[in-house]
């Protein structure tokens, strides 16, 4: 069977002589899975979903979206656009403010799956209210919407045509707590109603919980610790994915990364002598790999 998403060994430049921004990546995704990846700002989060999309070509590894490999010519990017929904993370600046809302996930429709303009309209009216947003607000156009209701409209956007996989940025990072956990519902709501699955980026470290799926620890552009089917911080071992794990309850010491061997040395307490050599990834289970030479 086809995976629906399958990344492998893939490393990442913004351009020659850049460093590495995403260094030996894998994951793979079939129909309906969910990925979430956790980390530091610049651990490389961004830049995964960046490459999945179709907007930064990965300098070595390979990468395939329902089997189709985005980078090879224009045909092929565009079949992997019709099957990907995105959401970014700041839903106001991804509107149009001079379109009224209605129109904004109309377009997609026709756009994508070259729907008439009628029927376009009425996808996009059911998807608005199914995501929340209140009839008499589909006229209007962004700058008079709320933040929260702003991203009701990302997220209809990104799944009125119906995408096999969603590709969603901190959807909820310019929320306020209950608004974002409303959106988060929502947004759960749709996709397992349609069998979609999810790749998602958080800072949030609530939403892997409610989620309920894959789990990704990134740090300074390799994936440190993965699970097949994330319960709760306690269960994850790497030190560092033990770091994030304390920050949700108390301050935590500043984050250093070394820049030879483990990032994480520095401030790891088992760290000694054989950490200057970056460590391979191990096999703890068949759902649990991590990257630590003292496991």
């Amino acid at each position: 069977m086809t995976a629906l998403l399958e990344v492998l060994a893939v490393n990442v430049r913004y351009g020659p002589g850049e460093p590495v921004r995403l260094a030996g990546f894998s994951c793979r995704l079939d129909l309906a899975e969910r990925l979430v990846l956790v980390g530091e700002s610049g651990a490389g989060k961004s830049t995964v979903l960046a490459t999945v999309s179709g907007l930064v070509a990965p300098c070595q590894g390979s990468l395939k979206v329902q089997g189709v490999n985005p980078y090879a010519g224009a045909a092929r990017q565009r079949e992997v656009q019709r099957g990907l929904g995105q959401i970014r993370q700041q839903p106001r600046a991804s509107l149009d403010p001079s379109q009224r809302v209605l129109e904004a996930v109309a377009e997609v429709v026709s756009h994508l799956r070259g729907e008439s303009a009628s029927r376009a309209r009425e996808m996009a009216r059911e998807i608005l209210v199914a995501c929340g947003l209140a009839p008499t607000l589909l006229t209007r156009r962004p700058p008079a919407l709320s933040g929260g209701e702003c991203q009701r409209v990302a997220v209809a956007r990104a799944l009125v045509h119906s995408p096999a996989l969603l590709v969603a940025d901190e959807p909820t990072s310019a929320l306020d707590p209950i608004v974002a956990h409303e959106v988060l519902d929502v947004l759960l709501a749709r996709l397992a109603e349609h069998g979609t699955g999810l790749l998602y980026v958080t800072h949030d470290l609530g939403e892997p919980e409610r989620i309920k799926g894959q789990l990704g620890v990134l740090l300074g552009g390799t994936m440190v610790e993965w699970v097949g089917l994330f319960s709760n911080w306690e269960s994850l071992t790497h030190p560092y994915s033990q770091y994030l794990a304390q920050s949700r309850h108390e301050p935590v010491a500043p984050l250093t990364l070394a820049h030879r061997g483990c990032p994480f040395r520095h401030l790891c307490p088992r760290a000694d002598e054989q950490c200057l050599t970056p460590p391979p990834e191990t096999l703890l289970t068949h759902i649990h790999t991590i990257r630590c030479w003292h496991q």
